[in-house]
């Protein structure tokens, strides 16, 4: 009768204000790259090139450069596990890559993953540490994982980032992964 009529255009009206009220809250607005001189940089590498590494521009590369990104944390959604346990694989391998003291592993997984440029934090050279960005796609033993990176001297990649150093760029750098390879490989054991 007429009470539902009225309840069910009472609920309807409160859900449209309601709707209005979150509308209102979405954050508009346009996020761009921290450092488009990056962006530029990886779209002017070979189309076939692989991009890996921890900069929140690389966010941006897939779209951007259309070139291959290794992973970026924007498309690291657990919404299939036939997709999201390999990018976890090669998450964790590339944080094992950049925390580690041994050549051998940064060049084998440089390879393994055909990797053309890494792109860290400048301050991931001096500091091994994985940035605040990306720390949530790894468990409780990350810092224990940094602070082993710490302590034992630079690691293989702040090694030798100077000689293969491709771009400085605002707070990344962008290293020639083949120098790298090489570089580890020439390394003394």
């Amino acid at each position: 009768g007429r009470g539902r009529r009225a309840a069910v255009l009472g609920g309807a009206a409160l859900a449209a204000v309601l709707a209005l009220l979150l509308a209102t809250d979405v954050k508009r607005g346009f996020v761009a790259p921290a450092d488009p001189a990056l962006v530029a940089a990886i779209r002017a590498l070979p189309k076939d090139a692989v991009v890996a590494g921890f900069s929140d521009d690389l966010n941006f590369s897939p779209l951007l450069t259309n070139r291959s990104t290794l992973f970026n944390r924007e498309l690291a959604v657990g919404y299939h596990a036939g997709y999201f346990r390999p990018l976890m694989a090669r998450v964790n391998d590339l944080r094992d890559a950049v925390l580690t003291h041994d050549p051998a592993v940064l060049a084998g997984i440089l390879e393994r993953y055909r990797i053309d440029l890494l792109v860290v934090p400048r301050a991931m050279l001096a500091d091994p540490r994985i940035p605040r960005f990306y720390r949530g796609l790894f468990g409780p033993d990350l810092a224990a994982r940094e602070a082993a990176a710490a302590s034992g001297g630079p690691t293989a990649l702040a090694r030798f980032a100077s000689e293969c150093m491709a771009g400085s760029y605002s707070y990344d750098v962008a290293l020639q992964a083949g120098c790298l390879i090489g570089a580890a490989r020439a390394a003394p054991r």
